[in-house]
């Protein structure tokens, strides 16, 4: 009888250890949670040190841009929709009385390229080095963006293949470059001419650095909501936790 209520003993001791062991490990979903919830603090330590390091960016930027611009000019035109900014000497240049092209920015911050024909009409031009070309856009002939007068063609070529031309003449300015004006497949050549190159890349060394300022705010703004989605989360968590 002393037997059997030993054995009973023993069982129940183990049976309540087990039970009283299973009741404290947590589900594996409670765990995941908690892990999630503390992820969020890190979470917002990333994007606040992505955010100081973008600032450092943007300030270095914004301090490179303000030398750039005091090689340029801004000309506000009363014939002309928008103003635009143009490397310093070269405004007395334009319009261009001979074959060639230069570079500006628009008041949206995009790169114009304008070209001009003596002695013939294109709608499109395209640059070589030699081994690679780039081409732009057609630009039909509608007097405004394309337009002739006294034996000269001029067009003025915007967009992302503008960029490309601009861009591609920058990184190649020290070869021999070549523009070629198309028309209807056929082309008239010329050599650009190093004082043209010069205020391209000048004009592209610009816009890029103008570009990526905007392209850090847009990530500073983005940054910043994630912080706050976080933060606001977190408070939720606290909120249910507490009740």
């Amino acid at each position: 009888m002393i037997k059997k209520f030993i054995y009973f003993g023993i069982i129940l001791f183990f049976s309540i250890t087990f039970f009283s062991c299973k009741k404290l490990k947590k589900p594996d979903a409670l765990t995941e949670r908690e892990n999630w919830i503390a992820s969020f603090s890190d979470s917002i330590n990333f994007y606040k040190n992505e955010i100081n390091n973008l600032e450092e960016k943007l300030s270095s930027d914004n301090n490179f841009i303000g030398g750039l611009l005091g090689n340029f000019e801004y000309i506000s035109n009363p014939r002309q929709v928008t103003g635009y900014y143009i490397l310093k000497g070269w405004n007395s240049r334009i319009p261009l009385k001979q074959t060639g092209i230069y570079a500006r920015i628009n008041d949206n911050e995009n790169i114009e390229l304008i070209a001009t024909l003596s002695g013939g009409n294109f709608n499109q031009i395209s640059v070589s080095n030699g081994s690679e070309e780039v081409k732009s856009n057609i630009v039909p002939h509608d007097q405004a963006l394309n337009y002739r007068q006294n034996n000269l063609n001029t067009v003025c070529f915007y967009g992302n293949a503008a960029d490309s031309i601009a861009e591609f003449i920058a990184l190649n300015i020290t070869d021999k470059l070549t523009i070629s004006f198309w028309d209807a497949g056929k082309k008239k050549q010329a050599v650009i001419p190093d004082d043209e190159k010069n205020m391209i890349a000048s004009t592209w060394e610009l816009n890029s650095y103008k570009l990526e300022t905007k392209e850090l705010q847009k990530k500073l703004w983005i940054y910043s909501k994630k912080i706050d989605a976080y933060r606001r989360m977190m408070e939720k968590q606290d909120t249910l936790s507490s009740k």
